[in-house]
């Protein structure tokens, strides 16, 4: 032990000295083991105070995250009523090539990625919503940027007014598959009765296909698991569409 904290005794002292020093040294002791006690004890109350906050941070943060496969809402319009209507959304099987592995986003609450599309044209409306936002309650603490990794896949020309979406399904009724008509078949359907589909080649000279296809192939992100892009320049492609 350190002889700052128990001091050799004096080497001439005699028996009695002897005893009176290590029973007040003694005594010493037992006020600086308690004071360690009393230190150890007030730093196991700080370590304990410190990892209830980090776990009461911890599940509040965790409030901020969200499934983006539930998040993302996918849609084809045909009517007005169609934007509010539920029913008629669906869901990605996959976002990880856009949102990471782990398919969460962070640093929102009730988040909704809506990327609506016109069932014709594909022309696209893209919205994001959220009922609270991390940046409410924790000021150093930055959300992921969700807007601006959509923007990386959806092409330019989207909207996101929904009234301005909306306007776009008048010019729906004007449209045409692109391409040449190859096939046709019937399906039947319990809910719509006969279904009749039709099969179009189109390429790349076929107008207005081109920005078609920029809006189509998105879907890939979402329902293909290691979907890329293809090289819609080369002339070489050719498209069927059903």
């Amino acid at each position: 032990m350190s002889t700052e904290l128990w001091p050799m005794a004096p080497f001439e002292a005699s028996g009695v000295e002897l005893i009176q020093y290590y029973v007040e040294h003694t005594a010493s002791s037992a006020k600086l083991t308690r004071r360690c006690e009393a230190a150890a004890a007030a730093c196991l109350l700080l370590a304990c105070y410190q990892a209830v906050t980090v776990n009461t941070m911890e599940k509040k943060l965790a409030e901020y995250k969200c499934d983006t496969n539930e998040a993302i809402c996918l849609k084809l319009v045909r009517f007005p009523e169609d934007v509010e209507d539920d029913g008629t959304t669906f869901h990605p099987e996959y976002s990880h090539q856009i949102y990471g592995d782990d398919e969460v986003a962070f640093g929102y609450k009730g988040l909704q990625i809506q990327l609506f599309y016109t069932a014709g044209n594909l022309s696209t409306l893209f919205k994001v919503k959220y009922s609270s936002k991390v940046t409410e309650m924790f000021d150093c603490v930055e959300p992921d940027d969700i807007e601006g990794k959509i923007r990386e896949i959806v092409p330019a020309g989207f909207t996101c007014n929904t009234d301005d979406f909306i306007s776009l399904l008048e010019k729906e009724a004007n449209f045409k598959p692109f391409g040449t008509q190859l096939h046709t078949y019937t399906v039947h359907s319990e809910e719509a009765g006969e279904l009749t589909y039709q099969i179009h080649k189109a390429d790349i000279t076929c107008p207005g296909f081109l920005e078609y296809h920029e809006r189509l192939q998105t879907f890939l992100m979402w329902f293909i698991e290691t979907a890329s892009y293809i090289d819609a320049d080369d002339d070489h492609w050719d498209f069927f569409l059903v």
